[in-house]
């Protein structure tokens, strides 16, 4: 257990020549500031497929970490603010809420940082805020992205984009994608807190748990 012990050197570079990730914003650091931690609070996390490697934000910035623990390995870094990482089906890319682009959108990154994109850019940027109601205008960066199964395009919201371009908005009532099953076909969502499904291809929505998940968590695992 000893080995698990978090250890995170954590070294802050706004300078944006030092890293192909920064903004090229004219704002130039004063100072760097480092500090070793081993804890966070207010934390998103999420396993590899193969169970080997955490991903997790801290202070806005992407950090891989052994599942065994050790030494947690930075991603990004600059002046974005990196929430809410999720790994792909197949453990080759991540993507994550980012304000990379000026405005909160979803981004897809590969581990090197060869591969980086910002899905969405033109449209209107994601809320940085939990809903409140079921409906709304905005889309919420309060919500994780979604993979689908075949790892071609992520969900935020209501919304689906393409690794490549395209774009599918579904109807207002199909927000809060939380999963795909495993053949594609279905989408899991969550309907003023009813769990329902909703098939892609016939486009027929069926609901699989009608009593409120307010005010109990609990674990549903979609085949």
């Amino acid at each position: 257990m000893k080995n698990r012990i978090l250890l995170i050197t954590i070294c802050i570079f706004l300078d944006r020549a030092y890293s192909a990730f920064s903004q090229s914003l004219p704002i130039k650091p004063a100072r760097t500031a480092s500090f070793m931690t081993t804890e966070g609070t207010y934390m998103d996390v999420d396993v590899s497929p193969d169970g080997k490697t955490i991903v997790f934000d801290i202070l806005g910035d992407l950090y891989l970490l052994p599942i065994t623990g050790g030494h947690a390995t930075q991603i990004t870094r600059g002046l974005a603010l990196n929430l809410k990482p999720v790994w792909s089906p197949n453990g080759r890319k991540i993507a994550y809420i980012s304000d990379f682009s000026g405005a909160f959108h979803v981004n897809v990154r590969d581990i090197s940082g060869k591969f980086h994109k910002v899905l969405g850019a033109s449209d209107q940027q994601l809320d940085y805020a939990e809903r409140t109601k079921w409906y709304t205008k905005g889309h919420s960066a309060a919500e994780n992205p979604v993979w689908t199964t075949g790892g071609q395009s992520v969900a935020i919201d209501n919304l689906l984009y393409g690794l490549w371009g395209s774009k599918r908005q579904f109807h207002s009532e199909i927000g809060h994608i939380k999963a795909f099953s495993s053949d594609g076909r279905l989408i899991y969502y969550i309907d003023s807190g009813r769990f329902c499904s909703y098939n892609l291809n016939t486009n027929k929505k069926d609901i699989l748990l009608k009593s409120s998940l307010g005010s109990k968590k609990r674990l549903i695992k979609p085949r």
